[in-house]
């Protein structure tokens, strides 16, 4: 994007109306020009009219083409949603006390759970070598007990035999 197209995007949005009645301006100058050629040919004013306004294309059509060109109709259409939306939270108070609730509780307890998994599971173990922890334990297959914890004694027993 050059400089001149940003400040163009930038006068279609600080100045919209404007830049509105130029474009009105510009398409009525369009088609009196077409206009102007069908008399020349040797139409009727009226025949030559319908006749550019036929070639022209719809008014609407060309004008919501030259919008879009601005670019910035996603921010227009930004600004027409967050006003609606504000209009339809002052008409309807419950409706949007009820939505900004279960919002704020929702984004609580999300940063809640992520707090709490965050400090257990995803930051490492504060330890001077965590990649050296070990989980040990113990099994007694002729019981059918894959895998159990160690009774104290048992577990000293471990610790005094490793090295």
């Amino acid at each position: 994007m050059t400089g001149s197209d940003l400040l163009l995007r930038l006068k279609a949005l600080f100045f919209h109306g404007r830049v509105e009645s130029d474009l009105a301006e510009e398409l009525r100058a369009h088609i009196e020009m077409e206009t102007a050629k069908g008399i020349r040919a040797g139409l009727s004013p009226d025949e030559a009219h319908r006749a550019a306004r036929i070639s022209f294309g719809g008014a609407v059509h060309v004008a919501e083409r030259c919008r879009d060109e601005r670019g910035i109709t996603w921010f227009e259409d930004f600004v027409k949603d967050l006003s609606y939306a504000c209009r339809q939270c002052l008409r309807q108070k419950s409706f949007f006390v009820v939505a900004a609730l279960t919002l704020a509780l929702g984004i609580g307890a999300t940063t809640a759970i992520f707090s709490a998994v965050n400090g257990v599971l995803l930051r490492p173990l504060p330890y001077r070598s965590p990649e050296r922890v070990v989980n040990v334990w113990s099994s007694i297959p002729s019981k059918g007990i894959p895998q159990m914890g160690f009774a104290l004694p048992d577990l000293e027993a471990v610790y005094d035999r490793n090295h």
